[in-house]
């Protein structure tokens, strides 16, 4: 498949995706840094974060302790490493860190197909604070509950709800007095789930807890996420009396999380999801995403083509593979030209043989000022060219047989030809003495008439045959086209006469001449003239006209009132031998040579000749003369129109 240029920019926007509360780092199998989004930074502002790009976790987190993190410990550097490095190994469970601005930071991470890393990190500062609120007095606690911009919240030792503050209200939708009594169990919405069968085991154990989060329906029925933490209290006997905790709406924080895991998601699919090998680049021209290990396109050098790498690295092996397949030894020059190509700015393709196959490399830019490089397999579409091409070629090889005999054929018939009709003219004429009976003289002149007929259906095989085979040429000389035009309405006036028609003559006599030859202007005249007679009924009129071009060319137009074509017909007579089926048609004898002789000769003017017809209504011929083929100046003076 082919695919489009603009996939570059959808990956792009994907990888760009950030937001200053959330976002998430990208280890390679080898735990290299390849991305960390501005968050990181942001949170961090001590360390350099595009310096650490594509350096080993570990010196990227240590820095980041160096720079001033804890645990919530009081642990050395070299411990909080070593403790952090441990987690990384098997991350069951999320990390919480505090940055050296006092923010909160909770970490998690996954592993991804192929050996990747994906850790998200979002700030829990807000929550932290509140469960440092709980810590204090109850004085200050329902301080917090009459100025909290959350909310807070008490159970019995049933675990039924048994306070809340009046910040539950305008962030949940939900009044304290809807809930008390209740029990968390009876809001949440899933209330199986693994996550949420602990918290059961956990409130019965009487243990603290912190975010926990379950969803729930708001009363619009939309879903409403909630955070959760809190501490067991008991009374002075040490019996426990419930929990007292913190509640927080955290809903934009799950959504933000759930695009992020769609847009990973996306990004996997979109990219192993493509026909092709695909790299991109950043526009430090490192390469950041790749699919090329599962395409046997790169066997051989798919463990040269790392994420990581710089781009000459990844093209110095790809035309490693290109040229060690075409036996051509690869120079410094080449590898210069197609990196060259690859940062251009401009969208570009390329073609190439790999061994029995074809390939098509593509390389696009993208907004943030990388590379999008693709290679699609076209072996199949090359193939079908060449069949194409291959057939194209038999087929004008055959016409060209076939214009050459029907030219000899032609020669060899008009010399016995002319006997004949020489030989019946002396018969007609008795010009040896007088015939013994009037019938010789009939026939004498039916076997000339039908000779002569034979005749000009062979010149005009020769004048096809001619014209297809490139051997007619063009002795151009000034022509009359009023002359012309008059002269061949001259010819078919009988015929039209008999008929019942009205042949028109609007062609002025003060138009310039055209460079052509005046036998043929007359015989493409005569063709049309007689073709549109032969295809109007009586009562008919057809009409020649003429008149100059905007670019200084000539038209030069015959039109009836006859009985049209579609558009399907008028494609098959400018085909040689063929004819309309039509009882006016089975009237006249012909051979289907006129219309496509007429636009044979067009061509050798370097002309057009322009066919158009509606059932019902008539046909319009034109022949149209380019500019070079018209005199500048008339060679007549102007004549009024005139009727034949």
């Amino acid at each position: 498949m082919v695919v489009r240029a603009d996939i570059a920019d959808h990956l792009q926007e994907l990888l760009d995706a950030d937001d200053s509360e959330f976002g998430f780092v990208l280890l390679d199998p080898d735990d290299i840094l390849v991305y960390a989004s501005k968050g990181l930074g942001q949170a961090f502002p001590g360390v350099d974060i595009p310096s650490k790009l594509y350096r080993p976790y570990a010196e990227v987190l240590g820095a980041l302790i160096t720079a001033g993190t804890q645990t919530g410990k009081s642990l050395p550097p070299e411990d909080q490493l070593a403790s952090h490095l441990k987690w990384h190994e098997d991350p069951k469970y999320p990390l919480e860190v505090l940055t050296n601005k006092g923010q909160w930071i909770r970490y998690r991470e996954r592993r991804l197909k192929g050996g990747y890393t994906a850790g998200v990190f979002i700030d829990i500062t807000d929550v932290k604070k509140r469960e440092l609120a709980l810590s204090t007095r109850e004085q200050r606690l329902a301080d917090y509950a009459d100025a909290g911009s959350e909310w807070l919240w008490q159970t019995d030792e049933e675990h039924r709800y048994a306070y809340f503050s009046q910040g539950l209200l305008p962030h949940t939708g939900f009044s304290p007095e809807e809930l008390i009594g209740k029990r968390r169990q009876d809001m949440i919405a899933n209330v199986a789930s693994s996550e949420t069968l602990e918290h059961f085991a956990t409130l019965e154990e009487h243990r603290p807890f912190q975010d926990f989060r379950y969803a729930t329906k708001r009363h619009n029925g939309k879903t409403l996420y909630i955070s959760v933490s809190g501490v067991p209290f008991f009374d002075k006997d040490g019996r426990f009396k419930g929990y007292r905790g913190v509640g927080q709406d955290v809903t934009p924080h799950v959504l933000a999380e759930q695009r992020e895991e769609q847009a990973h998601a996306r990004l996997s699919d979109a990219v192993n999801g493509l026909h092709g090998g695909i790299l991109m680049f950043d526009q430090n021209e490192r390469l950041i995403v790749t699919n090329i290990q599962n395409r046997n396109l790169y066997s051989g050098v798919a463990e040269r083509i790392k994420v990581g790498i710089p781009m000459e690295e990844a093209v110095a092996a790809l035309l490693q593979r290109d040229y060690e397949e075409s036996s051509i030894p690869l120079t410094d020059e080449a590898i210069s030209g197609e990196l060259a190509r690859w940062r251009s700015p401009q969208l570009s393709d390329l073609q190439f043989p790999l061994g029995d196959a074809w390939i098509e490399r593509r390389v696009a830019p993208t907004k943030a000022g990388g590379a999008l490089i693709m290679e699609i397999d076209v072996t199949a579409l090359k193939r079908r060219e060449q069949e194409l091409e291959l057939a194209k070629d038999e087929a004008e090889r055959a016409n060209r047989t076939r214009t050459q005999f029907m030219a000899q054929m032609s020669h060899e018939l008009r010399t016995p030809l002319n006997s004949i009709i020489g030989f019946a003219e002396v018969i007609h004429d008795e010009l040896y003495g007088e015939l013994p009976s009037p019938k010789y003289k009939d026939f004498a002149n039916d076997i000339r008439e039908s000779g002569r007929h034979l005749l000009s259906i062979i010149n005009d095989i020769l004048d096809l045959a001619k014209g297809e085979a490139g051997q007619r040429t063009l002795n151009p000389e000034p022509v009359s086209v009023p002359e012309a035009a008059m002269a061949s309405l001259k010819l078919v006036k009988q015929r039209a006469d008999a008929i019942g028609l009205t042949l028109v003559n609007n062609i002025p006599n003060d138009l310039p001449a055209v460079l052509s030859e005046d036998k043929l202007v007359r015989q493409m005249l005569i063709n049309l003239i007689s073709n549109a007679v032969k295809f109007t009924e009586s009562g008919g009129t057809v009409t020649v006209t003429a008149e100059p071009t905007q670019d200084g060319g000539l038209n030069i137009v015959v039109e009836d009132t006859g009985i049209g074509m579609e558009q399907g017909e008028i494609e098959q007579a400018m085909l040689p031998f063929t004819q309309i089926d039509s009882d006016l048609t089975r009237q006249y004898e012909g051979t289907g040579l006129g219309l496509p002789l007429v636009d044979s000769l067009m061509k050798l003017h370097d002309g057009l000749f322009l066919l158009e017809s509606t059932v019902g209504v008539g046909t319009r011929a034109s022949l149209c003369f380019p500019a070079k083929a018209v005199l500048a100046e008339a060679d007549r003076p102007a004549e009024t129109a005139q009727s034949t």
